[in-house]
Parts: structure tokens; C-alpha cells; sequence
């Protein structure tokens, strides 16, 4: 299945992401033989910006290697199709940033600027030079959107669940209360 495919997207829409992926290989290769560059441009960007203020000098090895795996391997994410790997990934990094008290809308803002940096990355390294490279960069923008859109998704979802488990933990609900505050946070997808 591809990403096209995975957030239903039409299918006179759809255009194999394994296509964008191959028609721009040299894009892909670059971005990732350029992940240490970016991880180090984003991480100085997180630790100086004035919405990511609680992120300023907390060391976050778990988020250099989760941003660094993204840039490195990002046609693999884009191919993936399966958003249980992403729910898995994003929902467990904010679910321990939740627990280190991370703010949800830092957390939600440095995942925008690992978009921001990329998209400018590409901007700057832009290869499209015919009508047919610019369609499938535009499509390649498309899929990347869609990506940091689950990314966000799944890691927010984890934030509210892990806060509610921690409230349950600290307050004395009644188990049904409890049961019913567990229940609203298994919403699908």
C-alpha cells in the first residue's frame, strides 16, 4: 500500500510513492547522506527557539536519533504504508517526553520544525528542472506532509493517553471512572 493510498487520497490522485522515490533517487540519497548535517542544524534550531524553551540544553539523545533516522531513512518511512510503525515510533518518544514534562505544543513544534528543515533542505537542493520532475517533487511534498501529519497525530494521542494513565496513577479514581477515562483514549486509528 502506499502513502497515497494510506491517507485516502483519491485514486485518480495516487501516484506510486515508489515512483517519486525513483525518480528523484538522487534527492533521497542526498537528504540522507545529509542526516547528520540536518539532525545538527534542527537540534541548534530546537535549542535556541523561543517555542521550544523547555527543550533549550535537555540533552535528548532519543530525539537526535528519532529525527536522525527520519532524514537518513525517509524513503523507508515514505514506503512504509504501515502508520502502526509510525503510531509505534512517535507515540512512544512522546510518550516519554510526556513523562519528563515536556510541554505537548514544544513537543508538537520541534516535530513541525523537523518538517521545516527538511522541506528547506529540499528547497535549496531542488532537482526538479522539468514539468515531470516538479509533479513528483509535488507529489513527493505531499507524502512528506502526510507523514509529519500521523507523525503528529500518533504522538499527541500517546501525550493525552500517557497523561491520563499518569493522572489515574496519582489521583484515586474509582475503577470506573478509571475504566472509562482508559476507554476514551483507545480512540481508533
Amino acid at each position: 500500500m502506499s502513502v497515497s493510498q494510506a491517507v485516502g487520497v483519491s485514486a485518480a490522485a495516487r501516484k506510486p510513492l515508489r515512483s517519486i522515490t525513483m525518480q528523484l533517487p538522487n534527492l533521497m540519497e542526498l537528504i540522507g547522506s545529509h542526516a547528520d548535517s540536518l539532525t545538527a542544524e534542527l537540534l541548534a534550531d530546537i535549542s535556541s527557539n523561543p517555542r521550544t524553551l523547555y527543550l533549550h540544553g535537555v540533552p535528548n539523545e532519543e530525539l537526535r536519533d528519532r529525527v536522525h533516522d527520519v532524514y537518513q531513512h525517509l524513503d523507508r518511512w515514505l514506503g512504509e504504508g504501515d502508520e502502526s510503525k509510525i503510531d509505534a515510533a512517535y507515540g512512544a518518544v512522546a510518550a516519554r517526553q510526556q513523562e519528563h514534562g515536556t510541554p505537548l505544543s514544544e513537543l508538537v513544534y520541534a516535530l513541525i520544525l523537523v518538517k521545516q528543515h527538511l522541506f528547506s533542505f529540499i528547497r535549496r537542493n531542488d532537482p526538479a528542472d522539468t514539468a515531470m520532475e516538479k509533479q513528483v517533487l509535488s507529489d513527493l511534498t505531499f507524502s512528506l506532509d502526510a507523514f509529519f501529519d500521523k507523525a503528529i497525530y500518533h504522538a499527541t494521542k500517546a501525550y493525552e493517553k500517557s497523561a491520563i494513565d499518569r493522572a489515574i496513577r496519582g489521583a484515586s479514581l474509582s475503577p470506573d471512572v478509571s475504566a472509562r477515562v482508559r476507554e476514551s483514549t483507545r480512540r481508533p486509528g
